[in-house]
């Protein structure tokens, strides 16, 4: 994408490239190519020559070129190749910092649509989400959006975890529902709601009618939700900074399998207050409160910087907004 030219006067300087002093002559560039500029950003994001490229869709030899011009421009070596990668300079440091939010700005501005009719737009959204989106927010979203944007279209994406992060940076989704830890500065989010965990049982399961006690709790046999590969949730990094370790009979990687096996047996599992008060409208299950104090966690939804300005988008951010709001209305 070319964004545009500026006329420029770079005055003659030196700096060290390799332990070579190099004699820059008088620079007079008519016609700056800004794309230089999304080309130093990716540079200093990736750190790597062959990342940068793969992510501008360009040659490395071209994209080596480019480095080259940058380097004239700036009057700087600005990176300097290491066994780790592309290390930026002082230089590059204090280049990216006024840089990168001016060219966010920018592709805002060219990315965004001027004016945004919901009720006759038919546009198309990727959402990506995990099975807890899926079941708590899509449904009422999509009820919300029947008569706010009856031609608007939402395709959910479902990312593995830690994987929201890479569709969005790719352009696969426009829009992730997470957990809100910290993300790349790229991405822009605002939060939705706090969640927090509840005990999950079987109504059959006498034995968790009522609160339990600890010792009841962490000698029964757990069923959890485990995102990827592993043996522990956070639930487990919480209880053993408490001193304590629960029984855990089996992992599953998705919460929608829990709740039957739950019926089907005598364990018990902790889960999202939110998804579990769902599930009991569909599962012969049943709440109840834990025996000790669980952390809170903020859901979010989180975007590519670019889309801030983005008309469609922000209106969009608007509703789920609204929804997260009545959810527990």
């Amino acid at each position: 994408m070319v964004f545009g030219s500026l006329q420029i006067q770079q005055k003659a300087g030196k700096f060290p490239i390799h332990n070579s002093q190099v004699q820059y002559k008088k620079i007079n560039i008519m016609r700056f190519d800004l794309n230089l500029l999304r080309i130093f950003v990716s540079i200093f994001e990736e750190r790597t020559l062959t990342s940068a490229a793969e992510r501008l869709g360009l040659t490395q030899p071209a994209l080596s070129h480019a480095l080259r011009r940058l380097r004239d421009v700036a009057g700087d070596e600005l990176f300097v190749r290491t066994a780790r990668g592309m290390n930026p300079t002082v230089r590059a440091e204090e280049l990216y910092g006024r840089v990168r939010g001016s060219l966010s700005t920018l592709e805002g501005a060219l990315h965004e649509v001027p004016q945004f009719d919901p009720r006759s737009s038919t546009r198309s959204f990727t959402i990506g989400m995990s099975d807890y989106g899926m079941t708590v927010l899509l449904p009422p979203l999509i009820a919300h959006l029947r008569s706010a944007a009856p031609e608007l279209r939402i395709q959910t994406r479902y990312y593995a975890h830690g994987a929201q992060y890479d569709d969005l940076f790719s352009g696969r989704c426009e829009l992730s529902v997470t957990i809100g830890d910290e993300h790349p500065e790229w991405c822009a989010e605002s939060e939705l709601f706090e969640e927090t965990a509840i005990g999950v049982a079987a109504n059959t399961n006498a034995a968790f009618a009522t609160v339990p006690g600890l010792e009841n709790y962490l000698s029964a046999r757990h069923v959890i939700m485990v995102p990827g590969q592993g043996d522990r949730s956070w639930v487990d990094d919480h209880l053993q900074a408490l001193g304590h370790v629960r029984d855990i009979a089996h992992t599953v990687p998705h919460f929608v399998a829990i709740p039957a096996i739950l019926e089907r047996t005598p364990f018990i599992s902790t889960l999202p207050k939110r998804i579990a008060a769902r599930f009991i409208e569909q599962h012969d299950i049943r709440l109840f409160e834990l025996p000790y104090s669980a952390p809170t966690h903020k859901i979010v939804q989180v975007w590519h910087r670019r889309k801030t300005q983005d008309a469609g988008h922000r209106w969009l951010r608007r509703e789920i907004q609204a929804v997260a709001v009545g959810l527990d209305s």
